[in-house]
């Protein structure tokens, strides 16, 4: 049975497994939507980290198939960097790497390692965040077939949450099993708003909030039914600001908790924080209405916001925005 995108999505909050078991939820939330008969693997990637040293889960494959994969990747570690640091979120080996059907067919490394076993192509999803690391799904497949327009921008909302959890769990090292811990508030299912502490205290984050909290249960509700408006309901952050995740009390009751999780992006220019976030996107390849979903804002606050930092940096263009971010500086899992 096909995993509809919602199931994905609260696997990405799942902050009380350790990352290996993390990885695992994925991979298995996942692989029924998009195996193509070889299995899926999914694996945190770090700028720099070598192929062998990636944690990895796999679903509905077998070791020969992945063990050839990594063969292939220590064999050629430029173009494993290179697949991996993309700006594009949603694509193929082949098609990030601009080939012609004909290149496809006869790129050495693909000819060597993955054609014995009938795989011509690897679609990948790969869920980066600012801080250079990312979360990558990669699909081995039979064909040279790219992803549809339609299912890159379903991919790219699952994506920004993918994202998100990662960079959440990274903000909790030793302290998984209490996320309410440090909370800056704690809501119930229906928006009601149990505690709140000095950052959610304002008229207007309690309202975005509630809000939240609401549209995030609309889109539980609608998540087979209505795909698109669910992930439409579900934005990658609250006010630019929170994310929101489960947690249980003593007697099983669901509540969400809300917790400061927006992209830290160190820039010594003068620039504002959303200004910085903004442009971090900006360098990924983000679409404003993406960057938009990432953030939890509005398109035109995002606009505004490229267009005050590009004119304070005196950039003209996207490319002089990526040439400015190029060499992000990684951090610690």
């Amino acid at each position: 049975m096909k995993t509809d995108a919602i199931s994905i999505v609260e696997a990405a909050y799942d902050c009380e497994s350790d990352i290996c078991g993390w990885l695992g939820r994925l991979s298995s939330q996942a692989a029924p939507r998009m195996n193509r008969g070889f299995g899926i693997g999914v694996a945190l990637y770090e700028p720099g980290i070598a192929p062998d040293w990636m944690p990895l889960a796999t679903r509905y494959s077998n070791e020969k198939i992945f063990s050839a994969m990594m063969r292939m990747c220590l064999q050629f570690p430029a173009v494993f960097h290179r697949l991996n640091s993309v700006m594009s979120h949603v694509g193929t080996v082949t098609e990030i790497l601009k080939m012609t059907s004909a290149e496809a067919t006869s790129w050495p490394p693909f000819v060597e390692y993955m054609h014995p076993l009938g795989i011509r192509d690897v679609a990948g999803i790969i869920a980066r965040d600012p801080s250079g690391h990312a979360i990558v799904f990669h699909v081995p497949t039979p064909d040279l077939r790219r992803p549809t327009r339609r299912e890159a921008a379903t991919w790219s909302r699952i994506a920004a949450h993918v994202s998100a959890g990662a960079r959440l769990r990274r903000a909790l090292p030793g302290q998984k099993d209490d996320v309410a811990g440090s909370a800056d508030a704690v809501l119930s299912p229906s928006g009601s708003i149990a505690h709140a502490e000095l950052p959610a205290q304002s008229p207007r984050a309690r309202e975005s909030l509630r809000q939240a909290a609401k549209a995030i249960d609309r889109a539980r509700s609608k998540a087979r039914s209505n795909e698109d408006e669910a992930l439409d309901l579900w934005q990658g952050l609250v006010a630019g600001r929170w994310s929101l995740v489960d947690q249980f009390d003593s007697d099983g009751r669901r509540f969400l908790v809300a917790r400061k999780n927006d992209p830290e992006v160190k820039d010594p220019r003068a620039l504002t924080l959303r200004e910085r976030q903004v442009l971090a996107y900006v360098a990924m390849g983000h679409s404003i209405k993406l960057i938009a979903y990432c953030l939890g804002v509005s398109p035109s606050s995002v606009s505004v916001s490229r267009a005050m930092a590009m004119r304070k940096l005196a950039l003209r263009s996207p490319a002089d925005v990526v040439r400015l971010f190029a060499s992000p500086a990684p951090s610690v899992w």
